[in-house]
């Protein structure tokens, strides 16, 4: 009788949970991300990881892979300083187009270190040891910022379910006080610390606001108590071999 009645209650079930399996086994879409190169950029991106049904997948810039919707849930880069001096703060910008047409990207950021305030030796403070030449730092998108940047992207588009991004480095700090940006070295502001300005140009206005810099971008806002730090980081050991 027991099995009379399971062999009845069968079909019911499955036809209850096909639906639910269906939409978990979707197959994923296809996706990518593009990296432009910037002159004289102070750090190579050795490593880019997304997410998949298995967890996280290394890919490559500008070719084609395939992740379901939380694809950049996790992202997580790898970044080597390729340049002469020890860097104390490291910003990387990811763009998520919130339209095909639209100029408005809704901005992620990924940090290392602190910015440094100006006009005081706040070097010691930062709880991020300075990423030495050679060596290796792993910068990893958290959870609170996914979320509040999955927000923004649902309310400017409808939906999160974006095909492509794209990833900039940002704003590199270095120990010596100097920084880069936009392809440009920069110093402060003599006049204005709050401010940096080109070493060697004319017009500091006009070189700060290229590529992305002059969209209005929307940022996502921390909401995790790390202010100071939005990405979590590790220190590698020496130069990858």
């Amino acid at each position: 009788m027991r099995a009379l009645l399971f062999l009845m209650l069968a079909p019911i079930l499955w036809l209850m949970l096909a639906p639910a399996n269906h939409s978990y086994s979707q197959n994923p879409a296809e996706r990518s991300i593009e990296k432009p190169i910037q002159h004289k950029e102070p750090v190579d991106m050795e490593d880019i990881q997304v997410r998949d049904d298995q967890g996280l997948k290394s890919v490559k810039p500008g070719s084609k892979f395939h992740g379901n919707e939380d694809w950049l849930k996790g992202l997580t880069l790898r970044l080597k300083n390729t340049s002469d001096k020890s860097i104390v703060y490291a910003e990387i910008r990811v763009y998520v187009p919130t339209s095909e047409t639209e100029d408005k990207p809704v901005a992620f950021s990924l940090r290392y270190g602190v910015m440094p305030r100006p006009g005081s030796d706040n070097f010691g403070l930062n709880p991020s040891q300075p990423i030495a030449h050679g060596r290796s730092v792993t910068v990893t998108l958290s959870d609170d910022d996914y979320e509040l940047g999955k927000n923004i992207v649902r309310e400017k588009r409808g939906n999160v379910n974006f095909n492509h991004l794209e990833i900039r480095v940002g704003m590199i700090v270095f120990d010596d006080g100097t920084a880069w940006k936009n392809g440009y070295s920069l110093r402060r502001d003599p006049n204005d610390p709050e401010r940096w300005v080109p070493v060697d140009e004319p017009n500091p206005n006009l070189a700060l606001r290229r590529g992305y810099y002059g969209r209005k971008a929307a940022s996502v806002r921390s909401t995790s108590s790390k202010a100071t730090e939005l990405a979590s980081h590790k220190l590698n050991h020496g130069p990858r071999q």
